[in-house]
């Protein structure tokens, strides 16, 4: 069962509460701004719930986010590891622009264990199988 926590033009998050993580759902382009907005919503999701696993889905991203990308690796990732995130299935943008700007903060990521996919399916068994309530 998903439950609804944050909803913007950008970004949804969703509590899903049978499997016990945050589904991200992110639409259109996000700019920097937005993508800070949108991950302290994530932080705030997460402390609500106290889940440690995310799913990331950026599928609905259709351009490049590079001034996010960074920021998002060297600064965003640190902070779900402090707040107690372990395992971050990452869904790549079908866009070629956005597939880059993913792979770019995830190259700057040490924790949560991120791992990119581009299929939902695959994504959602290999958090089923990461530790975690």
């Amino acid at each position: 069962m998903l439950r609804l926590l944050y909803h913007s033009p950008t970004l949804s998050i969703e509590a899903d509460e049978y499997h016990g993580w945050l589904y991200a759902n992110w639409r259109h382009v996000p700019g920097l701004p937005a993508v800070q907005g949108g991950c302290a919503a994530i932080l705030d999701c997460l402390q609500q719930t106290g889940y440690c696993r995310i799913l990331n889905d950026n599928r609905l991203v259709c351009s490049l986010w590079a001034e996010a990308a960074e920021w998002v690796g060297r600064t965003f990732m640190p902070q779900l590891d402090a707040a107690g995130v372990r395992h971050l299935a990452w869904i790549n943008a079908r866009s070629m622009y956005g597939r880059l700007s993913s792979s770019q903060a995830v190259a700057y990521t040490e924790r949560p264990h991120t791992r990119l996919f581009d299929d939902y399916a695959e994504a959602v068994a290999w958090l089923r199988a990461a530790e975690g309530p």
